[in-house]
């Protein structure tokens, strides 16, 4: 039982921390990078926030090794977690 609680406590804990890494990456772009989308006030596109959000996380969590690939013309994203 108390294995049990231990895991879900640190499936729990690990979203935490991946939540606070993407609000993290999110502020970042908004308040540093002063890209924003045209409902909260700014001119960018969704793709140009998203990348650049993408590579705030980039940034701030080298050692998972997450690599994205913004495609061209298009514009959605693909991933690939090395």
């Amino acid at each position: 039982m108390f294995n049990i609680k231990k895991r879900k406590f640190a499936f729990i804990f690990r979203l935490d921390q991946h939540c606070s890494t993407i609000k993290k990456a999110v502020l970042n772009t908004i308040q540093e990078h002063k890209i924003k989308t045209p409902d909260i006030g700014g001119s960018a596109t969704t793709t140009q926030f998203i990348e650049c959000v993408l590579n705030e996380i980039v940034k701030m969590t080298p050692s998972i090794g997450f690599n994205y690939e913004m495609q061209k013309p298009i514009g959605s994203i693909r991933y690939s977690i090395d």
